[in-house]
């Protein structure tokens, strides 16, 4: 109980001494209001690619904060996939204003079969408080890499090359009935 009252009194002491002296403490008062930032979605056009293959990604960007976003630009950052046409958008986004566009990316020829992550760094530029500043925002989707006719030898049990096996002695024998029943 004596220990609580204790802390209780400090407590209350440093309250007091806080604001006798302003308010504030000067290391608070001084933090500039960082910017509100943007809002961030990007969506494939479908799940999966195979090697070699584009793939459109739809960018939806949100200014979220009262100041302009200027210069804004986007970089990809997996190496199995590459840019083929790079959005552009426009020079100047208003404060709480957004704008869409579209980006074709392609998996490279040595892309790994596997779900991949695509990081997508957006920078930009804004003003804050009367100081340019140089910001960025990250945005990730998957992408599966997928071999070509994948979806094709999922219907057969082993893979094609099994079911052909299957039918290799049958075909003969079906053929050898014909010729000797032909007569």
């Amino acid at each position: 109980m004596r220990m609580a009252a204790f802390i209780w009194l400090v407590g209350v002491g440093a309250f007091v001494t806080l604001v006798a002296q302003g308010g504030t403490s000067p290391a608070l008062a001084q933090t500039p209001t960082p910017p509100a930032g943007l809002d961030l979605q990007v969506t494939p056009s479908r799940q999966s690619v195979e090697r070699d293959q584009a793939l459109d990604l739809f960018l939806l960007v949100n200014n979220k904060s009262n100041n302009e976003v200027k210069n804004l630009r986007v970089d990809l950052s997996n190496p199995d996939f590459t840019w083929v046409h790079a959005p552009t958008f426009p020079p100047t986004i208003a404060p709480y204003a957004g704008a869409l566009r579209t980006g074709t990316i392609k998996a490279t020829s040595s892309a790994q079969f596997t779900q991949q992550q695509i990081f997508l760094t957006f920078r930009y530029d804004t003003v804050v408080d009367n100081q340019q500043l140089t910001l960025m925002q990250g945005s990730a989707v998957s992408i599966q890499v997928v071999r070509r006719f994948e979806e094709e030898t999922k219907g057969f049990l082993g893979g094609n090359a099994a079911f052909f096996y299957l039918l290799l002695p049958i075909i003969p024998l079906f053929l050898g009935y014909q010729l000797v029943n032909g007569k």
